[in-house]
């Protein structure tokens, strides 16, 4: 798979995924999150955060996906890998489904694409003003583009922090691993919309990271 910096085009041979849950930094934003997902029948967790393994050949930078059925839908979150020996961040969407996800959170992951941006950044580039990192999705119904989720990164652990929850430090994880690092509140309610953007913005030096993508329900 490769990547796009400011600098060069790397490349990684994927070799796992990891879907981090629960990764709220507040503790009653943490627990919005999981009314959330109550109200559509999902059980709270057992302890957080959570990680859950799912299958490497889900990821895809493809801005077309096909899923089963209509009751999926995603959800904005930055990703973390490591290649040469240096970590990158990316923006990502764990789409899920909601039906499924009733039953089983792990299976309901294994069942859709996992789209992420072709585009990354250093996170040495991003360390230092990480908490005013802002992550953002919209939904798209026809010509209308509504915002869907926001919030600053301030809002979720950080990268070093989850990755110590992981069992690693910055410096061991493993090289060609993807974690994506949790995901905040949506605005209003679930919303199963064919199209979304994500986005992660750096408003301190102006630069964004996007990626829309457009989901056929087979």
């Amino acid at each position: 798979m490769e990547f796009y910096t400011s600098e060069s085009t790397i490349k990684s041979h994927i070799t796992d995924l990891i879907i981090a849950g629960w990764t709220g930094r507040d503790k009653l934003a943490q627990l919005a999150h999981i009314e959330e997902l109550e109200s559509i029948g999902v059980k709270a967790p057992y302890f957080t955060p959570t990680f859950y393994k799912v299958g490497k050949e889900l990821l895809t930078q493809s801005k077309n996906l096909d899923i089963i059925g209509d009751y999926s839908s995603g959800e904005v979150e930055f990703f973390i890998i490591k290649i040469d020996d240096e970590i990158y961040i990316g923006v990502a969407s764990d789409i899920t489904d909601r039906q499924i996800e009733r039953d089983s959170v792990p299976l309901s992951k294994q069942l859709c694409p996992k789209p992420i941006s072709k585009n990354v950044i250093k996170y040495q580039d991003l360390k230092d003003h990480w908490d005013e990192i802002i992550i953002r999705s919209h939904i798209h119904k026809g010509n209308k583009k509504s915002l869907y989720q926001e919030a600053k990164l301030s809002k979720l652990l950080r990268p070093e922090v989850l990755i110590s929850e992981f069992g690693f430090s910055l410096e061991t994880l493993p090289n060609n691993l993807i974690i994506f690092g949790g995901t905040i509140s949506i605005i209003g309610e679930f919303n199963y919309s064919n199209r979304m953007t994500i986005e992660l913005e750096d408003p301190i030096v102006n630069r964004k990271i996007t990626h829309t993508y457009t989901v056929r329900k087979l």
